[in-house]
């Protein structure tokens, strides 16, 4: 079974690139305050598979954790971050935690996978 990469997507680039298998053994990852104002959603990736496969971010859950405890969320659907996700991205602070969750992508059967989780905390 191939591994599908999660990426935040900054303008045409992406960044901060996570398999579901690096994700699952790290226990978080950084992304700075400046760097989250540009970002604008999630996709998946097949790495290293020899055909062109392109699988779409279905859906989403985000969280905002913060340093003080307060937890704030909001569902999307699609790849792009709709206002609320926006908004709350843009009110995070060094400290809080950014967790993207039960992601679910489709691939060209139309079956829909749960591909698992991005967590990273702001600095």
């Amino acid at each position: 079974m191939r591994t599908i990469m999660l990426l935040f997507c900054f303008c045409c680039l992406a960044a901060q690139a996570q398999t579901t298998e690096d994700v699952k053994k790290m226990k978080g990852g950084t992304i700075s305050k400046g760097e989250t104002a540009l970002l604008w959603g999630v996709i998946a990736k097949l790495p290293n598979f020899e055909f062109d496969v392109k699988f779409t971010v279905a859906k989403y859950d985000f969280l905002l954790l913060t340093k003080s405890g307060e937890v704030y969320s909001a569902s999307n659907v699609g790849e792009f971050f709709n206002d609320k996700i926006k908004k709350l991205i843009k009110m995070s602070k060094p400290g809080d935690m950014l967790v993207f969750e039960n992601i679910v992508a489709v691939g060209p059967d139309n079956y829909q996978r749960n591909i698992g989780q991005i967590v990273e905390k702001v600095f």
